[in-house]
């Protein structure tokens, strides 16, 4: 069940569908830009850019979008009840679910209207502050490294020198792994290409 919400809003772009009609009905969901600048429905293949107005005129592909980041509020349809204050993200259907943890975060969820969480398929209000996700909760903390600060200066033999030398070689190999997750998630996130 759709509720009235009314919103803050000052930032609407035109915009031209991909597909001309396979936007119709989609007003208050996700929508990303393709490689040709054309509109699609948010997919989590492409980052969410815009949320889907209205068409500029019926049986045309030119749309009005509401760019997302421009600050005030913006309305969106929920997949799933989410708690009000609680940080959102897009789903594979341009809807918005509560966000998960390193995930990039839309908004929060307003409820100025005393509607609680509500359900899914509801129209409801957030707040327009996109955020990227935390370096720190991309990758898995590095635990404790082998080498040991100024044993290896201090070995007194070879022997010794080696052994210390092939604990920092352990501790290399552990740091190049973890940047290649934080790499791989990076990517995953369409922060980096």
């Amino acid at each position: 069940m759709s509720n009235k919400v009314t919103t803050i809003d000052e930032c609407i772009h035109p915009l031209i569908e991909a597909v001309p009609g396979a936007l119709d009905g989609k007003e208050d969901c996700l929508l990303s830009l393709n490689g040709a600048g054309k509109a699609v429905l948010f997919d989590a293949t492409l980052p969410a850019t815009h949320v889907m107005v209205s068409k500029l005129q019926a049986g045309e592909s030119a749309i009005a979008a509401r760019k997302l980041g421009a600050e005030g509020t913006v309305r969106v349809i929920q997949h799933a009840a989410i708690a009000p204050g609680a940080r959102v993200m897009g789903d594979a259907n341009g809807h918005v679910v509560t966000a998960t943890a390193g995930a990039r975060s839309l908004g929060f969820k307003l409820d100025r209207a005393g509607l609680g969480n509500g359900a899914g398929g509801d129209v409801i209000e957030i707040s327009d502050v996109v955020e990227q996700p935390h370096i720190a909760t991309a990758v898995a903390d590095l635990g404790a490294l082998a080498s040991t600060d100024g044993t290896f200066a201090a070995a007194a033999d070879l022997a010794a020198a080696k052994s210390e030398g092939e604990k920092v070689g352990d501790d290399v190999r552990l740091v190049a792994a973890k940047l290649a997750e934080l790499i791989a998630a990076l990517k995953t996130q369409k922060i980096l290409s």
